[in-house]
């Protein structure tokens, strides 16, 4: 019983401090713009690598350290460079786009992430699951 429940806590703490690592010193909180999904996504993604990646390395309470902490620190990564741009980037540039264009063009993009996270979230936890099956 206590081994299933490090096979739980050790990726929410290892997600937690690679979450608030990018937060507080990268400034990136992932394509939705709030720590709680990054942690949230990074935690699922962490869980299920610790579910399916071979052991390499030492283990601790059976879980393996390094594979799950390299596979965050990717994914971590992954989903920081996926982080639109801020608008005010491109001000002062000729435009191509007029303001409603833009706009919709943000829309569509808020949209793609949105249906991003839905799918992550989704994939992550059938993850999960078959990994206990």
């Amino acid at each position: 019983m206590i081994v299933n429940v490090f096979k739980i806590l050790v990726p929410l703490v290892i997600a937690v401090v690679i979450g608030l690592i990018f937060s507080l010193g990268f400034h990136k909180k992932g394509p939705w713009g709030s720590i709680v999904t990054f942690i949230l996504i990074l935690f699922l993604a962490i869980w299920a690598a610790s579910l399916w990646l071979n052991p390499i390395g030492p283990t601790a309470w059976g879980i393996p350290w390094y594979p799950i902490i390299f596979f965050g620190i990717l994914i971590a990564f992954i989903l920081a460079q996926i982080t639109p741009m801020p608008r005010n980037k491109f001000k002062g540039r000729r435009q191509m786009f007029t303001e409603e264009d833009e706009e919709s063009k943000e829309t569509r993009q808020v949209i793609t992430f949105d249906e991003v996270f839905w799918v992550l979230l989704v994939a992550f936890i059938i993850a999960i699951v078959l990994g206990y099956m």
